[in-house]
């Protein structure tokens, strides 16, 4: 008996300490960095800092493995992760390919960007960014599709975001006769983590929006 009850004390303990630790997770903000870029391969960096001596840091490199950095009292450690094994390319029969036809890529695409989807993810972007606020949001970016149509949505979502983050800076190119997309991204700013968490799942429980994420992703496997 003595040994069970020491053994649900020690349980006790670890859950005390797992809900102190989320709570402190949750309470204490984290400084924040990142950075994104794609016009000469995609290139993504994140630094993340808590109560400002413990965080990560990682770089994304489509030509390279990606790299982790642990920070502790602003010095950092080189994180070894493992190689990625690359899988060999299957090749298929041409009979067994399941092709989808421009104007059914399109009609998708156009169901996905409707009236209704663009206030659920402007609504999301409004409340995140109030509370993320970030102190730099620098956006550069080019992008054209296709089909002018779809351009002309997304320009409207897109110029939403000067609303949302009036102290940003734009550089925003519609570009309505080539299939284009350049980003070169920067911001920088304090999170609270709990809030941010609550929110997104959230948004991502939404039925229309999983419906909607739900025909993107055919967009993509059959284009």
């Amino acid at each position: 008996m003595t040994i069970l009850i020491l053994i649900i004390k020690m349980f006790l303990i670890v859950l005390l300490a797992v809900f102190v630790l989320t709570v402190l997770l949750s309470i204490i903000p984290f400084d924040y960095y990142i950075s994104f870029k794609n016009d000469q391969g995609i290139v993504l960096r994140i630094r993340i800092l808590w109560a400002g001596f413990l965080g990560i840091s990682g770089t994304y490199d489509i030509n390279e493995a990606f790299r982790a950095k642990l920070i502790i009292f602003n010095r950092e450690m080189a994180l070894e992760l493992k190689e990625n094994i690359k899988k060999k390319n299957i090749i298929k029969n041409k009979d067994e390919k399941i092709t989808l036809r421009k104007k059914d890529k399109r009609k998708i695409i156009k169901e996905i960007l409707d009236k209704g989807f663009f206030e659920e993810i402007f609504s999301y972007v409004r409340n995140m960014m109030k509370i993320i606020k970030p102190k730099t949001f620098k956006l550069k970016l080019s992008y054209g599709f296709d089909d002018p149509s779809i351009t002309g949505c997304l320009s409207g979502l897109i110029y939403c975001l000067k609303e949302i983050i009036p102290m940003g800076s734009f550089d925003i190119q519609p570009i309505f006769d080539e299939e284009i997309l350049n980003i070169n991204m920067d911001i920088d700013g304090t999170i609270r983590v709990g809030t941010i968490l609550l929110m997104s799942l959230k948004f991502f429980l939404n039925r229309n929006v999983r419906k909607k994420f739900k025909n993107l992703k055919k967009a993509e496997t059959f284009s």
